[in-house]
Formats: structure tokens, C-alpha cells, sequence
């Protein structure tokens, strides 16, 4: 019973959640292959609110394998991390084999929606050229110390499906060693709902990148921006939503930028139509320059909301088809694109 200032004694009975969790997923689109994804995560490994974790994904034109530990820093509100990671790369505009190790600290801000990220990277590729005017040129290997630099914002409310808030980060990453240079992204995504149980919802998302301190020429082909694929310009193949060499294969840039809209619609419970339209442009300049061409892609898609998140099912068109390009793309994956 409660006392005399109203206050009674509560017996709450803690027990620990399972330590371990395996999880797969599978994903398909006509620009990239068939995807599959598997994972290990073991938590509270050392007693501390450890999380060790070992992923595998792999696709047509890329797999790799990661792992990473963090550890909580209560003190600080944050946690220590330290990932390995290597990646095979097969694109149409280069190959790369590439190993990296890195390590930080991260803090969380105001309710656990603002985070920053710092940490120091030891990265070394070896990549070829595999353009028509470079096939005789030999593999070149680079190595690059980094100190990427993050701020997010993140108040979704859901990983595959968010209702609500909105997600946008910057990231500035200066490199060191075969090069000296300095890269910066900037990318932003919200939604709006409209009607009786929100029936139609509103998308949208937005990327800018700019490379400083290396010309062209001279920055290596995997730190170049591209746009193209599903996670980018749907419409267009992988990495080909910009300009092509001679033979017509992506050339990448020093500078990117992309905006997408979408429009869903609830027809029932668990279906969802959708219209979209993707844009995209990279340029050989630093920064953007707003002018240059653009990579329009159109079309719609599906979403059936299962019991683990929504299925995609979209099919894309690009709006001015070159004779390189294929005449549409489609995209199966879970969750919403953004």
C-alpha cells in the first residue's frame, strides 16, 4: 500500500534478452544483380553492453564483409567503436579491391536525436581502370589515412518504414597519403501525410557532394561521386546516371546532386501504390554546379506491408534515353527508399 505521501514500492524483475541474432535479407534490381545479405550480432559480449557484430553482402557488382565492436560510454552519453571492413568492387567504371580499419566515438545530443561522429581511418585499394582508353593500364594501389567527421539528425521513427520526423546528415572527410584531398556530403529526407488515416503521404529526400583539393584527373576512380541505381537515380543503370566515356562506361565525378520525389497512396490495409520521379547530375567541378545536365527517372511501384517491413516492388523509366541506356529498371527490396 502507499504510504502517507502516496508513494508505494514497485518490484520490477529484470531479465537479459538474448544475446545473439542472425539475420538475412535478399533484394534484386535489373542495374545491380541479385543481393543477399546475412549477419551476426553478439551483444554484452564482455559484460559491458559490448556489440560485436559480422555482416556479409553481396551483390553483381559489389561484396564485402564487415565487423565492428562498440562499446557504451555512459559518461559521455555516446560509445567507442572500431570497424574492419574489406570490399570487392566490379563496376562498369573500375575495379577495386579495398581494406580498411577505423576506429572513434560518437555522442548523442537532445533526446538522442542529434548525434556526432568522429573517427581516424587507414584505408589501401587496389583498383584498375576498366574504360576502353585505359584496359592496357596496370593495377594502382593507393592508401589513405581519413578523419571523417559526421553530424546526424534522426528523428524517424521507424528504420524500414518511418511515419514520422525527418533524417538529414553531413559528413566532411579529409584524406591524406596517394592524394591530399577533402570530401563533403550532405543529404536530407522528410515526408508529410495527407488524409483520413494518412492515405496519401509525400517523400522526398535531396544529396549534394563536393571534392576539394584534387583535380580530376588525379582523384582515384572509387572516391568519385556517381549517381545511378536504386538508391540513387532509379531509371538508369549503376553509376550511370552521368557522363559516359567513349565506350559507355560512367566517368563519375568531383561533385554530385540528387533529389527525388514520391507520392504513395494506401489502396488497402497493406498495400500501398506509388509514383516517383528521381533526378541526378555529377560534374567534374568541385562543387556543384546546378547547370549542368540532369538524369531524370520516372515511373511507380508496389508496397505490401508485411509483418517485417514494407516490400518494394518498383519499376523506372528514364526520361531521355540514351542508346546505352536500357529501357526501364526494376527494384525489389524491403523497406521504403526514403
Amino acid at each position: 500500500e502507499t504510504n502517507e505521501d502516496g508513494v508505494a514500492p514497485i518490484i520490477v524483475d529484470v531479465q537479459e534478452r538474448k544475446r545473439h541474432t542472425i539475420g538475412v535479407g535478399v533484394s534484386y534490381s535489373t542495374a545491380e544483380g541479385p543481393g543477399g545479405r546475412v549477419f551476426f550480432e553478439h551483444r554484452n559480449i564482455f559484460g559491458n553492453g559490448e556489440i560485436g557484430r559480422v555482416e556479409l553482402r553481396g551483390t553483381q557488382v559489389e561484396q564485402s564483409a564487415k565487423v565492428s565492436l562498440t562499446r557504451p560510454w555512459p559518461k559521455i552519453d555516446g560509445e567507442v567503436f572500431a570497424n574492419g571492413a574489406f570490399s570487392n568492387e566490379t563496376t562498369d567504371a573500375f575495379d577495386a579491391r579495398s581494406f580498411e580499419v577505423s576506429g572513434g566515438l560518437s555522442k548523442r545530443w537532445l533526446n538522442d536525436n542529434l548525434e556526432t561522429r568522429g573517427a581516424i581511418a587507414f584505408e589501401t585499394t587496389r583498383i584498375r581502370n576498366t574504360s576502353l582508353d585505359a584496359r592496357t593500364n596496370q593495377d594502382e594501389r593507393n592508401y589513405f589515412v581519413s578523419t571523417p567527421l559526421t553530424v546526424i539528425w534522426d528523428s524517424e521513427d521507424d528504420l524500414l518504414n518511418p511515419q514520422k520526423g525527418f533524417r538529414a546528415s553531413f559528413n566532411v572527410t579529409p584524406y591524406a597519403g596517394s592524394d591530399y584531398f577533402t570530401q563533403s556530403e550532405l543529404a536530407a529526407r522528410s515526408r508529410v501525410h495527407f488524409g483520413e488515416d494518412d492515405l496519401v503521404t509525400l517523400a522526398a529526400r535531396m544529396a549534394l557532394g563536393a571534392t576539394f583539393g584534387s583535380s580530376f584527373t588525379n582523384l582515384p576512380l572509387n572516391k568519385r561521386f556517381y549517381a545511378g541505381g536504386g538508391g540513387s537515380v532509379r531509371g538508369y543503370g549503376f553509376q550511370e546516371a552521368g557522363p559516359l566515356d567513349s565506350e559507355g562506361d560512367p566517368l563519375g565525378g568531383r561533385s554530385k546532386v540528387e533529389g527525388a520525389f514520391e507520392t504513395r497512396v494506401k489502396v488497402m490495409n497493406n498495400i500501398q501504390v506509388a509514383g516517383f520521379v528521381d533526378a541526378g547530375s555529377v560534374s567534374p567541378d568541385s562543387v556543384p554546379d546546378f547547370t549542368d545536365e540532369y538524369f531524370i527517372g520516372v515511373g511507380g511501384g508496389l508496397r505490401y506491408f508485411s509483418p517485417v517491413g514494407p516490400i518494394r516492388l518498383d519499376v523506372a523509366f528514364p526520361l531521355d534515353k540514351r542508346e546505352t541506356d536500357r529501357g526501364f529498371q526494376i527494384y525489389i527490396a524491403l523497406g521504403q527508399p526514403f
